[in-house]
């Protein structure tokens, strides 16, 4: 599933990936995601080039957002 969401992101912001701004400690990243439990972070930096970034896991949907 990570392959298939990161080709529909290289392509442009797909409404299935579901991209938003983070808030709180992760006020400056952005969010898509690859699965139900699989959140892929990434921020942009001045000049526009995409870093994505490396988390540990988090822990579930539920167990994250409470639902």
């Amino acid at each position: 599933m990570v392959s298939v969401a990161m080709g529909k992101f290289e392509k442009g912001e797909d409404e299935t990936l579901g991209i938003h701004k983070l808030k709180g400690t992760f006020k400056n990243f952005w969010s898509f995601d690859a699965d139900y439990d699989l959140r892929i972070i990434y921020s942009v930096n001045k000049n526009g080039s995409v870093i994505l970034h490396i988390l540990e896991t988090l822990g579930t949907h539920s167990e994250l957002y409470g639902q």
